[in-house]
């Protein structure tokens, strides 16, 4: 049983998928299905197994792992397009990760324990000393929802999983998920093949005063301080979520 999921997350993230493409599975986990075709996919894995750095076995696994692929690229405005911006947003509030040239290939027994993406983003990624001073206001970019695009399906295990929910996904070549940011999931062991993925996020731009930010600067705070419009820079957008107080992961952990 899932807890402390925040409501305006998930009407914001409920309006976003509003088109025909996606299956909704619950009001936190999206699927498109055959978001690229099997050729599209095709032409991406065999880039990837052509790859220099992928065969060479001297690199350990992590090493090899991560893949430039240019030919993702190409997809992106698909991606873009599809989403529904019109529900109290402006367009230009809303950010499709841009780092679109990189493949994730997972070897057998590789894994990834329970997480929450929102969490990892907050503790590695978040640098507010670059962001543009104003002195009312400081803008920056929080993901809120992640997704994952497979390229092929000719793997064993690897399945993405959410143990609230009590629900894995595996995937045909070309499907994408996408989930909250803040849902708690991880990655089963990998048994055997390759599997071929990229992982993005969409974001939404944030603002926070000046006097708050060292709120943010509290690696154990429970709330950070943003909201969805520059003209309301007080809303407090709880997101339960800290580097260790993580009330949703450790409800699952402790189970």
């Amino acid at each position: 049983m899932q807890i402390g999921i925040d409501n305006k997350l998930l009407q914001l993230t409920n309006s976003v998928f509003s088109g025909n493409n996606f299956e909704k599975i619950n009001d936190e986990i999206y699927i498109w299905r055959g978001f690229l075709t099997k050729e599209e996919c095709d032409e991406i894995v065999n880039y990837v197994k052509n790859n220099v750095k992928f065969n060479d076995t001297s690199l350990d696994q992590e090493s090899r792992s991560v893949i430039n692929c240019e030919i993702l690229l190409n997809y992106r405005q698909r991606l873009v397009d599809s989403l529904n911006y019109s529900f109290a947003f402006n367009i230009d509030e809303f950010c499709v990760s841009e780092d679109w040239d990189y493949i994730k290939a997972r070897f057998p027994g590789m894994n990834d324990d329970c997480h929450v993406d929102i969490q990892n983003w907050l503790k590695n990624s978040l640098d507010l000393t670059t962001l543009e001073h104003n002195k009312e206001y400081e803008k920056f970019k929080l993901p809120f929802i992640s997704f994952v695009i497979y390229f092929n399906e000719d793997f064993g295990g690897g399945e993405i999983y959410y143990p609230e929910y009590d629900f894995k996904f595996k995937p045909k070549s070309g499907d994408v998920i996408f989930h909250s940011c803040e849902v708690v999931h991880g990655i089963h062991e990998v048994l055997s093949g390759n599997r071929f993925s990229h992982q993005g996020n969409i974001s939404s731009y944030r603002y926070v005063k000046p006097e708050n930010i060292k709120i943010f600067n509290k690696a154990y705070s429970n709330h950070s301080v943003s909201n969805y419009s520059k003209d309301n820079p007080d809303f407090y957008f709880k997101i339960n979520q800290t580097p260790v107080y993580n009330k949703r992961l450790l409800s699952v952990l402790n189970q």
